[in-house]
């Protein structure tokens, strides 16, 4: 009769020390894209198959192109350039979406709305790679580090 009562007491025990912690606790997905991003290298497809980095080359004397992506589903691409020796962002702004492993950028211009495609390649807290294809088709390669 010991061993049923002692078994009984140590199976109450074991199942009530087996309920959930986790009430009220809510689990979210790490941020990773919001944030300021700097162009840093870009690469191609070379005859073998690889994908060739280059740094990516900003103007001189101006900020480096970038990529700003808000927690709001906001964005500002900062593309600066050199005219008359002055510096001058070509900047677009709009809203994005991440689907899957695609980043997409909707904006308008001139009237006219664009969506322009980026595949994540990859994607850590500090640096992001993407790839997207150029006006005649080829693959391009961006790595972006967060600043």
């Amino acid at each position: 009769m010991k061993k049923i009562v002692l078994s009984i007491l140590f199976l109450s025990l074991f199942l009530t020390s087996c309920e959930s912690d986790d009430d009220g606790i809510t689990y979210t997905t790490p941020d990773y894209l919001s944030g300021k991003w700097a162009f840093s290298e870009i690469g191609v497809i070379n005859d073998q198959n690889f994908v060739i980095y280059q740094d990516y080359s900003n103007e001189v004397n101006c900020e480096a192109d970038n990529l700003v992506l808000g927690i709001d589903s906001s964005f500002v691409l900062s593309d600066f350039s050199t005219v008359s020796s002055n510096c001058q962002n070509n900047q677009t702004s709009g809203e994005y979406v991440r689907e899957n492993k695609n980043l997409i950028l909707f904006y308008s211009e001139s009237g006219i709305n664009y969506e322009k495609v980026y595949t994540i390649v990859a994607l850590s807290y500090t640096e992001i790679t993407v790839s997207t294809a150029n006006s005649s088709g080829e693959t391009i390669f961006y790595k972006l580090t967060k600043v």
